[in-house]
């Protein structure tokens, strides 16, 4: 699997594939992608939001919580993009040094940002179990050592969160590692319980499935007369353009055969913003740098080699700036990424070679 900012040329990835698999499927269908129709007519909303991954979904759920009517536009099929085809890991920290944030923005704001990736974990968390989304969501998140410069480096950062940050992670020790790891690769490792990993493309679908749900039990609430099934969430509906109407109250958003009329407008395409008629979206993707890694599954293991390789079933990820990183998905496959490409280019011919030996 990998993302690619051309997003038309994706392969069916192994994720796709177990949701069309009726042996993976639970008793209540709640692993089964459903489809929503294309948008191709006029609605009105109190807020657009364009991209159907974790940013709009989140952004979505979050505001129809608070009462707000949301319509969600994606060009493709829920979770189509990088969201649905990921690695799987959640991991409560940014991707920029912590220790950046602490010089750049001080201790106080480097807090408060540190807090936030841990409350995204909590909330995560939380919402999988408020709207009984089956995502196969496994708790521990091991940060590995490869050399004694990244062990060096592990046990200074665990010493200066515990003292800054109140953080309660734990040290793995070399001796330790077996119970963990079934690999002789990693000095030590720093393990997080507030991190995990889950099948990605089945809390997109989820969350999509929340909107859709929530949407029809809040209008039935309140008048049995309305329209209590209104669609909130269009696939292969893009964003074509949009515009301000003449007194700047409303923005009209274009799709290839509908129109939404909404107070606001929320743009979570992630590198699919170049594609939409505008110059301030056109100026946004400048700023967008497209970034691929790629990830390979194994077939189905057997329960004690699986039980050999992740006793804990904690997921992996190394200390290199380029990093492989490694889960158990909830049938027993290794789902290895690794790998990085900065430039939105084709997947490179040797790919399934070089992850396999990676792997």
């Amino acid at each position: 699997m990998s993302t690619h900012a051309n997003n038309s040329i994706l392969p069916v990835s192994y994720y796709e594939a177990s949701l069309l698999d009726a042996s993976l499927l639970d008793a209540n269908n709640f692993n089964q992608r459903a489809h929503y129709a294309a948008l191709n007519h006029e609605v009105d909303c109190d807020v657009c939001v364009v991209g159907g991954g974790f940013m709009g979904l989140h952004t979505a759920l979050n505001l129809q919580e608070q009462g707000l009517k949301v319509v969600v536009l994606e060009a493709k099929v829920i979770g189509f993009g990088a969201s649905g085809r990921n690695g799987g890991h959640v991991i409560p920290e940014f991707g920029g040094s912590q220790r950046s944030f602490e010089q750049q923005l001080g201790m106080q704001s480097a807090m408060a940002i540190w807090q936030l990736a841990h409350q995204a974990a909590d909330q995560l968390r939380e919402r999988i179990s408020h709207y009984q989304i089956a995502c196969d969501y496994q708790a521990g998140h091991i940060e590995a050592a490869i050399s004694n410069q990244h062990l060096a480096a592990l046990k200074h950062w665990q010493a200066h969160i515990n003292q800054n940050y109140g953080d309660q992670s734990q040290m793995i020790s070399l001796a330790e590692m077996p119970q963990y790891i079934g690999s002789q690769r990693y000095q030590a490792g720093l393990l997080n319980m507030n991190g995990g990993h889950l099948h990605p493309l089945k809390l997109a679908c989820g969350l999509a499935r929340a909107l859709s749900n929530s949407n029809a039990k809040n209008s039935t609430a309140e008048n049995s007369d309305a329209h209590t099934n209104e669609q909130v969430v269009y696939e292969n509906s893009a964003a074509i353009s949009w515009a301000s109407n003449k007194d700047g109250s409303q923005v009209l958003v274009q799709t290839a055969k509908g129109q939404v009329c909404c107070h606001h407008l929320v743009l979570g395409c992630n590198v699919g913003i170049k594609s939409i008629q505008n110059k301030a979206a056109q100026k946004l993707a400048q700023r967008i740098l497209p970034v691929t890694s790629w990830v390979i599954a194994t077939e189905p293991l057997a329960q004690s080699l699986a039980n050999e390789l992740l006793p804990s079933r904690a997921a992996v990820v190394d200390m290199r700036f380029i990093l492989d990183y490694f889960r158990l998905s909830a049938d027993n496959r290794l789902v290895f990424g690794g790998g990085c490409s900065y430039t939105g280019q084709e997947n490179p011919t040797s790919l399934k070679k070089i992850m396999r030996d990676k792997m």
